[in-house]
């Protein structure tokens, strides 16, 4: 894993030589060694858990970067996330909106992978304050909307924790878009019957014939 992160770090080297991004926020004292320290430090990192709770108490100081593709992000994302996949990190749009000053910034993809790359990029160029969500959606699937009942010997923390997923699952299960959504049921409405208006028919009193004498 350890070479994966020197090899993936070579190629950024070049990246960031052709997108150098804005020399405005650029740290010039932060150098590739201090960057291998910390990919070798997991407080980049922030659980799920943490994350469900930042969202769930609606917390203003953070934001959340969803980097897949677009598409991916279409069809299901975290609640209030951006969507700026790694190819677009340097784009004048993007930098824009990663206003290092403002907010907390949580980096997330399906897994780590795609999340850790655009982690690099952004603390080469002076973001200081940002994070990956550990494990991804995948993560969030197993812990947040399918959480597994731990068994009844359990500490008690272990049994906290899954109230508060359980509780969780509920809160999201209403998202902003839907995982493998399930269609809504629409329940037919009864057929109206159709009202006859009833005239009754007049009837017309024959007039009596007058009996001669």
């Amino acid at each position: 894993m350890y070479q994966n992160f020197i090899l993936f770090f070579s190629l950024l080297t070049l990246l960031i030589a052709c997108n150098p991004g804005d020399q405005n926020t650029r740290n010039t004292t932060y150098g590739p060694g201090d960057l291998l320290l910390e990919i070798a430090d997991d407080r980049r990192f922030i659980s799920t858990d943490d994350v469900a709770d930042r969202i769930i108490n609606k917390d203003p100081s953070i934001q959340l970067i969803d980097v897949r593709s677009a598409k991916e992000y279409q069809e299901f994302a975290l609640p209030d996330a951006i969507n700026i996949p790694l190819e677009g990190t340097f784009e004048e749009s993007a930098r824009t909106i990663m206003n290092f000053e403002k907010y907390t910034f949580i980096f997330y993809s399906n897994d780590d992978i795609i999340a850790e790359d655009v982690w690099i990029l952004n603390r080469r160029t002076g973001c200081t304050d940002c994070y990956i969500m550990k494990g991804g959606l995948n993560k969030w699937v197993e812990t947040i909307m399918d959480p597994k009942e731990p068994p009844a010997t359990a500490s008690s923390d272990i049994q906290e924790l899954y109230k508060f997923r359980q509780a969780a699952s509920r809160y999201f299960a209403g998202g902003s878009r839907e995982m493998n959504p399930e269609p809504f049921y629409v329940a037919p409405k009864p057929a109206t019957k159709k009202v006859v208006k009833l005239t009754p028919k007049k009837v017309e009193e024959e007039e009596e014939e007058e009996e001669g004498c």
